[in-house]
């Protein structure tokens, strides 16, 4: 649940804002792991239950219809700043990719390891069983000092995840495989990247990156 008030947060202009949500958009809810806008509903509710916001629901029309209006109330605004502290000193490095492109993880890796760092690798991390993955993933990101992202195959994840770090503060390396770049979105697509062909030249580059401009 903590993923889904920094998420809320995101979409208010003033602190006491009543601030009108229509999750039933796929973005919504599919950007913050959700299956339906049921289920989006259910962890609204237990935001609401564990005094973090309150929650006024639209009738509903129809069957589709899923809106309402929000509002972080005291209590979830000091959970947002105590989620959203930055460890200054971290000695580690979270990553995001596509679980397909596992032949350039270790090449990642040893980058980060050479340059005396641990990364975070959520499907590699033992989570305690009330955490939810979601929720695993911003902690990670959270406690790290610097993220690599990697956009091979352009998991809609990996966009979430390395901009959740950015407005962190949290520095972001940006990777891709050359034959994958040419389809980026806009938005990153203007952002330094680190381009690469083999994993050999991958692991070279990310070192020099880290050493030059995160160390």
């Amino acid at each position: 649940m903590n993923s889904l008030l920094l998420f809320l947060f995101s979409l208010q202009k003033v602190d006491g804002e009543q601030v009108f949500l229509d999750y039933n958009k796929p973005w919504i809810f599919l950007k913050n792991y959700f299956s339906s806008p049921s289920e989006f509903l259910f962890y609204l509710k237990g935001l609401e239950e564990s005094d973090f916001i309150n929650f006024k629901p639209q009738p509903q029309i129809h069957d589709s219809d899923y809106s309402g209006y929000f509002q972080i109330i005291h209590k979830g605004l000091n959970q947002v700043v105590e989620l959203s502290k930055v460890e200054i000193n971290s000695k580690t490095c979270f990553m995001a990719f596509d679980n397909r492109t596992k032949p350039y993880r270790k090449a990642i890796k040893n980058a980060i390891s050479k340059t005396g760092y641990k990364v975070i690798i959520i499907d590699e991390e033992h989570i305690n069983s009330d955490k939810t993955i979601p929720d695993a993933i911003l902690s990670g990101i959270k406690q790290s000092k610097f993220c690599v992202a990697d956009f091979t195959l352009h998991r809609n994840g990996v966009y979430f995840e390395s901009g959740y770090a950015l407005g962190l503060g949290k520095s972001v390396i940006y990777t891709c495989h050359k034959d994958d770049f040419s389809d980026s979105h806009f938005d990153i697509k203007q952002l330094q990247h680190i381009i690469y062909n083999t994993p050999e030249d991958l692991e070279r580059m990310l070192v020099d990156k880290i050493e030059a401009w995160i160390k």
